[in-house]
């Protein structure tokens, strides 16, 4: 963090910032060697969600002011629809000076947001050190106007008892493996099997069969729940696995959804949920999987504190299995980002990348379920030990050369992207609900409304 301080204190020359504020904001400059003299209080406003960040906004608040005591950090909650709220501030000029968002083209794509790009060099911030999958959710036309606030890939959570029950009492041996590629460091300071990072989706399939628990006929107990109505899930095993959804036709791009491809994957979703190897998310007959009645689910980070404590400490994570002979394992995050009309603009962007510095991941990494978005950080035992230091953490940074953006980030036109995501978890929620692939039909109509309102 010295060295962070120091390359703030002593910038690289900075013609194109402006050397101070407007005569009707807060007086601070800039003087050639990129030092900020504050010369009057400055109330940096601070917007995000209500009820979701505080606490970490409270870490940064305490962290900067140490840089900088003339700024105070003004925390202004949002409640409700916060992109048309943000929208409306920020056309009638009341808008906050750095804010929490989940995308960048509803405000870049208007000019309302300040590209970054230029201040990693004027910082003299190393960008190769943050996970560049990152960097491309917060990107509109090639340019960054998103910080990304951490580093959060799907994953695969699995319950320990259900593996125990299983896998671990007493009928595999190493001469009678498992049906999934397991974790030698686990086995041989447990005796148990436990699966490793890399499985494959064949691995995961046998598994989550194997899970499966039936009591006088009944389903009891599922393999797994693949979050299929989830778009950062459900679209990439959907293609992994032969489908295809985002086509371009004449230069135009659609989505091509009911399709013998497409079909066949979803009648093989379908009859693995009548099997009990998946769960129904329509009809959950047995629980979920924080009731004890699902083997694994597929998530994110920020589900574990919930997983801790309804499973009571018993269950790790494993990576997402690899599908094919190309696989992905979707990544994303939200982020946060800079009013380009703000009348403290420059001390927006310090707070910005003090919240990516190292010290203020480490701040932000003790309050709970995240990844530094830092690879410096990768090993730091402050995100490594929430909930329970035990934990394969890695699975949470395995595979970088596997990271792909969340599938709404795959159209050109990101309107249609948002709006594919919604369509998408109503969509295959109607068809599990009827369980006949014949009504893909009517979902590929819902699709085609897409860009129909969304036309190009």
């Amino acid at each position: 963090m010295k060295k962070f301080i120091a390359i703030l204190l002593t910038l690289a020359v900075v013609l194109a910032f402006g050397a101070a504020c407007t005569e009707s904001g807060p007086s601070y400059s800039v003087d050639s060697d990129g030092n900020l003299t504050i010369n009057e209080p400055i109330v940096l406003r601070f917007a995000a969600p209500e009820g979701k960040f505080e606490a970490e906004i409270e870490k940064f608040k305490v962290g900067f002011k140490k840089l900088y005591p003339e700024v105070t950090i003004k925390f202004e909650p949002i409640a409700g629809e916060w992109t048309s709220q943000l929208l409306m501030q920020l056309r009638n000029g009341s808008a906050p000076d750095i804010f929490w968002t989940e995308e960048v083209f509803s405000y870049a794509s208007l000019g309302l947001i300040e590209p970054l790009d230029r201040y990693f060099d004027a910082y003299n911030v190393d960008r190769s050190n943050f996970y560049e999958s990152m960097l491309n959710v917060g990107k509109y036309n090639g340019e960054l106007y998103m910080m990304p606030r951490e580093y959060n890939k799907v994953v695969c959570y699995y319950n320990k008892k259900l593996f125990d029950r299983t896998f671990n009492a007493g009928q595999y041996s190493l001469e009678k493996l498992p049906p999934f590629t397991y974790d030698t460091e686990k086995y041989a300071a447990t005796q148990k099997f436990y699966p490793a990072n890399g499985w494959t989706w064949d691995e995961f399939i046998a598994t989550a069969a194997a899970l499966v628990q039936r009591v006088d006929g009944q389903i009891a107990t599922r393999g797994a729940d693949i979050s299929v109505t989830w778009g950062s899930s459900g679209p990439n095993i959907f293609e992994s696995l032969g489908g295809t959804i985002r086509t371009e036709q004449n230069g135009a791009e659609k989505i091509t959804f009911d399709t013998p491809s497409n079909r066949a994957v979803m009648q093989q979703i379908l009859d693995y949920m009548k099997q009990g190897v998946f769960l129904d998310p329509v009809h959950p007959d047995t629980g979920e999987f924080i009731n004890g009645k699902v083997g694994m689910f597929f998530s994110s980070r920020p589900d574990t504190k919930t997983i801790d404590s309804a499973l009571d400490g018993e269950w790790d994570v494993v990576t997402f299995p690899l599908i094919g002979e190309n696989p992905h394992i979707v990544t994303g995050c939200s982020g946060y980002v800079v009013n380009a009309a703000s009348k403290v603009k420059e001390v927006a962007m310090r707070l910005l990348f003090y919240m990516v510095s190292e010290e203020g991941q480490l701040q932000f990494s003790e309050t709970g379920n995240c990844v530094p978005v830092l690879k410096s950080l990768k090993d730091s035992t402050v995100w490594r030990t929430y909930p329970k230091a035990d934990a394969n953490h890695d699975a949470f940074l395995w595979g970088e050369q596997y990271d792909d953006v969340p599938y709404k980030f795959k159209f050109t036109n990101t309107n249609a992207g948002a709006a594919f995501e919604s369509t998408w978890k109503n969509e295959i929620t109607e068809i599990v609900r009827t369980g006949n692939v014949a009504s893909m039909a009517d979902a590929q109509k819902e699709f085609d409304k897409i860009f129909d309102n969304y036309a190009v």
